[in-house]
């Protein structure tokens, strides 16, 4: 459009002039006409492709981004909603509310000051409303980015509603993380991009790899060579311990800890004890054992607190059990947990195209698919926790004991947790073995 009117004074102006400028706004009333200015040409970028999916080939592994036009001119991507942090503040923001529901309930069912009650826990309600909202937001917004070379637009789209931000370009202007929030003491960071008119920062609930992969694609689009140190912990099979040679399924002895349950053409799966004697199964029966006798605690203190008058009121009788029911997570949590410990499983199953991860008990568990052709290598390193400092994610050992892990494009894959060198090497020497029979061609030392 060659001209647009001012929402407030009502003034025909020249956008072309107007988009020109560093700062755009009326010149007859001075309200700032950016969204204005941009929003037809927004649309129509975020409109043009309906045809959301062709994702780009260097994109993290698994990564959900997707990017829907590219070319010298300008990049346009979607990102969908949620994200990888997104699962634990949800359960984190529901335990926090459901556990101030139950004190309120508490305290009101035989107030002796209502209004001490309420100021006291008004507080706590605004920080689980701020945690249930921050949630909502970070669950269910769609994002669509629009890069240009002089400017980065972002629409957002929660829940019908959509705005829109937009970010000028100046001569200094480059893509870097920065701090969004901490998480136990943990830096999180977000992808942010600062204008001459302002900052955008998004990504928040993405990955690592794909904030560092943003990060890159923006710079690198604006010309920036130096974009960002190493994004994770390097894995290029020479920095990952050692290789695992390959073990033939008839070479497997009796009491190796690892059954074959299938071994056809281009199949083999596989199971083992999910967690063996050590210190990570034994810090896990304490923790079970804690979360289960905390809640047991709990839920007797509160009925035996309560049988007067229960007695006195038997319609008063439900009260006890919706007060103690935020304090059963736990517990439900622990007795799983113990569950787990003794009858857990880890399963493998590799196939002809990909490779199924799965730690279970029964049918209830998590899987992970790994492409086939996304595997690199396979190696046995000691345990490590991962962390972010600065924005780059590092690495230290947490365990000396050695286990198998899958080399991937993304990060390392661990395939055993504490089980020992022997079982590593068993585990990782058959999968090894499998791949090469398909004909997966992995480095050899």
């Amino acid at each position: 459009m060659s001209h647009i009117d001012c929402p407030h004074c009502r003034a025909t102006l020249d956008a072309e002039q107007l988009r020109a400028s560093a700062r755009p706004e009326c010149p007859f009333c001075g309200v700032e006409l950016e969204n204005q200015l941009f929003a037809d040409r927004e649309d129509a970028a975020f409109q043009a492709s309906p045809q959301v999916g062709t994702a780009a080939t260097n994109l993290p592994s698994g990564s959900q981004i997707q990017v829907v036009e590219t070319d010298q001119s300008r990049m346009v991507f979607f990102i969908p909603a949620g994200g990888k942090r997104v699962a634990s503040l949800g359960w984190f923001a529901l335990f926090w509310n459901g556990l101030i529901t139950a004190v309120t309930i508490a305290f009101l069912s035989a107030p002796k000051d209502v209004w001490t009650v309420v100021l006291v826990l008004a507080v706590f309600w605004l920080v689980g409303l701020f945690l249930a909202g921050f949630w909502l937001r970070m669950r269910f917004t769609r994002s669509f980015l629009l890069l240009e070379s002089d400017r980065l637009s972002i629409q957002r789209h929660l829940f019908g509603y959509s705005w829109l931000k937009t970010a000028i370009f100046g001569d200094k202007t480059e893509a870097k993380l920065v701090e969004a929030y901490r998480e136990n003491d943990v830096s999180v960071y977000c992808v942010a991009v600062e204008g001459v008119n302002r900052t955008i920062k998004f990504g928040t609930a993405l990955s690592s790899e794909e904030k560092h992969w943003f990060v890159a694609t923006i710079n690198s689009f604006l010309g920036i060579s130096a974009a960002l140190p190493t994004p994770s912990v390097d894995t290029s099979p020479s920095r990952i311990g050692k290789q695992v040679p390959e073990l033939s399924p008839s070479e497997l002895r009796p009491d190796s800890g690892v059954t074959i349950d299938e071994e056809a053409s281009g199949r083999l799966v596989l199971h083992y004890t999910a967690l063996v004697s050590g210190r990570v199964r034994n810090t896990a029966m304490v923790v079970a054992a804690a979360c289960l006798l905390f809640s047991i605690g709990i839920f007797c203190g509160v009925v035996f607190a309560t049988m007067p008058k229960v007695a006195a009121d038997p319609g008063f009788g439900w009260f006890p059990l919706l007060i103690t029911v935020p304090f059963m997570i736990p517990g439900a949590c622990g007795l799983f947990t113990l569950l787990f410990v003794f009858y857990g499983q880890i399963t493998i199953d590799v196939s002809e195209r990909e490779l199924c991860y799965r730690w279970h008990l029964g049918r209830i568990g998590i899987r992970k698919t790994i492409p086939i052709n996304d595997i690199s290598d396979i190696r046995i390193a000691p345990m490590t926790m991962r962390y972010s400092k600065n924005g780059v994610e590092q690495s230290t050992s947490i365990l000396p004991i050695e286990n198998s892990y899958l080399v991937t494009s993304g990060k390392p894959i661990p395939l055993t947790v504490n089980h020992g060198r022997d079982v590593s090497l068993i585990v990782g020497g058959l999968i090894r073995h499998r791949l090469a029979e398909l004909g997966v061609g992995l480095p050899n030392e």
